[in-house]
């Protein structure tokens, strides 16, 4: 399955580019693991650390996101587990591959489009929650860091 058999769900501030980091995980076979942005996203610090990261047991390493409780409970998210936000992530490309994470996403979105409300970050927490190495929150700080959790720390990624 690709995107263009995909009746995936549009809404008007999501584009086809929302998409596009399921499809890069397959462009380059020679490349083992990769760290995926939002284009919001602000780089405060060398980016070293977080590349350094041991994700090989995992499929990729997230930062846990303060306002998904809601979609736990409507994906089936073990509450031990989290929900993540999917706009900086370092992925295990190899384990991946291997499992066709791509393909899976777009059977969730295309099966499931009732429990869909944050796209392909809905689906990727479906399937990987189990999977996800929990990074510091520094690596995707959020408004909801501070306001909702009242994590006051300096971030290395900021959201724009």
């Amino acid at each position: 399955m690709n995107r263009q058999s995909l009746q995936y769900i549009e809404r008007r501030q999501i584009c086809d580019e929302n998409y596009l980091q399921q499809e890069a995980a397959d462009d380059s076979q020679d490349v083992k693991k990769v760290i995926y942005m939002d284009p919001d996203t602000i780089i405060k610090e060398d980016m070293y650390d977080l590349w350094n990261i041991d994700i090989s047991d995992y499929y990729l390493g997230a930062v846990e996101w303060a306002f998904g409780d809601d979609q736990m409970s409507v994906l089936s998210i073990p509450e031990q587990y989290g929900y993540f936000n999917a706009g900086v992530l370092l992925i295990n490309l190899d384990r991946w591959r291997k499992e066709n994470v791509t393909n899976l996403v777009w059977d969730y979105l295309n099966n499931n489009p009732d429990k869909i409300r944050h796209m392909d970050q809905d689906a990727l927490n479906a399937i990987l929650y189990a999977g996800r190495l929990k990074l510091d929150p520094k690596w995707n700080y959020t408004t909801g860091h501070l306001l909702k959790l009242r994590l006051d720390i300096p971030p290395a990624i900021d959201k724009g």
